[in-house]
């Protein structure tokens, strides 16, 4: 003990009188050091005579890992992983530097990717019925909790509420995550977001960005699906605390019951159920829902917290007209718009859908010619049911409207004008057939892709009639055929073997796919959804045939490649951006990716230089939308929350706009109004580096006589 300085401290001057050969020796051992190099190492070593053991202290932290929800396997690995660092002086960083996140992955803790949940608000949306949305609202704020069900009839404009009511959550301060089972068609992520599993990873993902305070504060655990009900319900409870409350918004529950099991939605809702105070869960499906909620409840939902939208008032009707009154003009007197008005509301009855139906077809019609009550009465009515305006219009149809309607049916992907007519050409007259796309054009809608149909409802529609049964065959066959002589590369891999799966042919995708194909899509930098979409279809196929090492091979791919890119995002957007380099000629057909809404934000970025090299304005001016959107989604609803996602999405966007050559003072304005909301993630070097590397001088001329410089 008289060695020690305070007991902890070896004190070279003692060590060296109570112990001169033992302190003879070391000063040996550091020659030819000068004696001053060992004092210096004595005193960096620090002596606890109280701790425990190492066993007993490797016992304590498995036990705390296990109380954060790490398996067994996420423990050895651990240490497992602890021996590697100690082995080697550089990792797991530089000089030997451990971080949390380097412990984290070591011992298997989840790291949570979120889904796009930006189902898209209808620039003309119009509110069903303010008087219901504010008292929606105001009882959506108290911590009382509980559950409201949103009903609403394909068409009537549920679902672009729920996303509207998400936003307005937001603009009132009040803490909302979402989950819709179904965005749209071309979606990457259709079938992951229908699982339990990655609905309750996106929100936990959505959760821990808005209430990151809150949330470390709690006790620390791995966010598990196991957990998901555990974490919602700490979060609520924080809320509740502070006389606030947390809303979760899940729309689309009948996706869920006609595209897969209905087990899916009974465990995610049994996760959150009974629901604590503080939370409001928000559900929107149709109106035919089984007794699937009572069964979960074990009590019948009350009337009360029933909300049914029936669609637009007369007043709602009038408010969309207003907003379309450049592309349908009328005449400049109350008395003409009254009169229109109150037709459109009786045509319509307050559908939005339909009405959107009507106002695109009176567009074509009328070309820009003023709208009369006269030319309105003239287009189908709604019929108290959308599917009764379908089965009307179908009716009316020519047989070459049929056979275009069919064919978008079939088809899956969308087709320009031109393609369509190439395609049913064959064997039919073209100004028929012209004619034919003409009758349903106003049920598509337009994208720098092609035509595809609009709504959902009727897809579903045109596949269950007998009229669809009976062509799909020859049309079927009519695509095969187009799509072998007129496709490119890119059409022919990713549609070829689908429709000769719809047309009887399983040898055809069994024969193609393998695991030398799936390393040369890759290599050709095909989207992973389209390559996971084959694998499944090989599935498929090899057991209808009975060939289940075929399957199991296949199945086991299409596992890989739905995680492998998750778990190494930034190394595997390198292959991709590589691969499509390499790849792209000297103007890239960027028609071929698939909607820009679907890409990565690092995929999009990397699209808009080769556009810019392209001159391809269009290209970059989607981009810009569609970055945008995500900046203003990214934002966290609560001051509490992270701007991680805001901050990449802001940089991407910063970029794009540099590429685009927008003017300099809309970028400066936009960085001063996020620096006016205290937003401190600034991207304005990100900008200036895309300006420089443009050769933009004139603009980052202008830059840097800006202020915020």
């Amino acid at each position: 003990p008289a060695t020690f300085a305070g007991g902890m401290r070896v004190d070279p001057s003692r060590f060296r009188e109570a112990f001169p050969s033992e302190y003879k020796q070391a000063l040996e051992q550091v020659a030819p050091e000068p004696e001053e190099l060992l004092h210096e190492f004595l005193q960096s070593f620090t002596f606890c005579f109280d701790a425990p053991d190492i066993e007993t202290l490797r016992e304590a932290a498995r036990r705390r890992l296990e109380r954060m929800s790490v398996d067994e396997k996420g423990w050895q690995n651990l240490t497992d992983t602890i021996r590697r660092w100690v082995a080697n002086r550089d990792l797991p960083r530089m000089g030997g530097m451990i971080g949390l996140e380097d412990i984290r992955g070591a011992a298997g803790w989840r790291t949570l990717k979120h889904l796009d949940q930006g189902f898209p608000i209808p620039p003309d949306f119009v509110l069903w019925d303010q008087h219901q949305h504010e008292i929606l609202l105001k009882e959506l704020a108290s911590p009382d909790g509980g559950i409201k069900l949103v009903l609403g009839s394909p068409g009537s404009g549920k679902s672009s509420y729920l996303s509207f009511l998400y936003k307005k959550l937001g603009e009132s301060h009040i803490c909302a995550l979402r989950h819709h089972y179904f965005i749209e068609r071309g979606d990457p992520d259709t079938y992951p977001r229908l699982t339990h599993e990655r609905a309750m990873e996106s929100l936990l993902y959505d959760l821990l960005q808005e209430t990151h305070e809150s949330v470390e504060k709690g006790e620390n655990i791995n966010p598990t699906q196991h957990n998901f009900g555990h974490l919602v319900r700490r979060s609520a409870a924080h809320f509740a605390d502070h006389d606030k409350s947390l809303v979760i918004i899940v729309d689309g529950l009948d996706h869920v019951l006609r595209e897969t099991d209905r087990s899916e939605l009974l465990t995610f809702l049994r996760s959150l159920l009974p629901l604590p105070r503080g939370l409001w869960l928000v559900l929107g499906t149709r109106p035919v829902l089984p007794d699937i909620l009572e069964s979960v409840l074990h009590e019948p939902l009350p009337r009360t917290d029933r909300i049914e939208i029936k669609g637009l008032s007369r007043d709602g009707c009038r408010e969309l007209l207003l907003l379309h009154r450049e592309d349908l003009p009328f005449p400049d007197h109350s008395l003409a718009l009254e009169a229109i008005t109150d037709v459109l509301f009786a045509r319509t009855e307050g559908n939005p859908l339909h009405a959107r139906y009507t106002i695109e077809t009176l567009r074509r019609r009328l070309n820009g010619r003023q709208l009369s009550e006269f030319a309105l009465r003239a287009v189908p009515p709604y019929g108290g049911d959308i599917s009764k305006y379908y089965q009307d219009l179908w009716q009316a149809l020519t047989p070459f409207g049929l056979q275009v309607a069919c064919l978008l049916a079939i088809g899956g992907f969308p087709m320009l004008e031109s393609q369509i007519v190439e395609c049913l050409g064959s064997g039919l007259p073209i100004p028929d057939v012209v004619r034919g796309l003409q009758e349903i054009i106003h049920l598509t809608r337009d994208s720098r892709q092609g035509l595809e149909i609009f709504h959902s409802s009727f897809l579903e529609f045109v596949r269950s009639t007998k009229e669809f049964i009976n062509l799909r065959v020859a049309i079927a066959e009519k695509l095969r055929d187009w799509i072998k002589k007129q496709g490119d590369a890119d059409l022919k891999w990713a549609h070829l073997n689908r429709v000769e799966f719809l047309l009887g042919n399983r040898e055809a995708v069994l024969n193609t796919v393998s695991r030398d194909w799936v390393v040369e899509a890759l290599s050709d930098g095909q989207p992973y959804e389209l390559i996971e979409e084959q694998l499944k279809l090989a599935v498929h196929a090899a057991m209808e045939l009975d060939k289940y090492g075929q399957a199991l091979m296949s199945g086991l791919l299409m596992t890989y490649l739905a995680n492998a890119p998750r778990e190494s995002e930034a190394g595997w957007n390198k292959v991709w951006e590589l691969a499509w380099r390499l790849k792209s000629p000297a103007k890239p057909q960027f028609h071929s990716l698939g909607k820009l809404e679907f890409c990565s934000t690092h995929r999009i970025v990397v699209i808009c230089r080769e556009a810019e090299r392209a001159n391809d304005t269009d290209t970059l001016n989607e981009a810009i939308k569609v970055l945008n959107e995500r900046c203003l989604r990214h934002l966290p609803q609560s001051e509490k929350g992270t701007l991680d996602e805001w901050w990449q999405e802001a940089e991407a966007l910063a970029e794009v706009a540099a590429l685009a050559r927008k003017p300099v003072n809309r970028f400066t304005k936009w960085i001063a109004h996020f620096r006016a909301a205290g937003r401190s993630c600034d991207p304005l070097s990100t900008f200036t580096e895309a300006l420089a590397r443009t050769r933009q001088w004139t603009n980052l001329t202008l830059l840097l006589r800006e202020s915020l410089l």
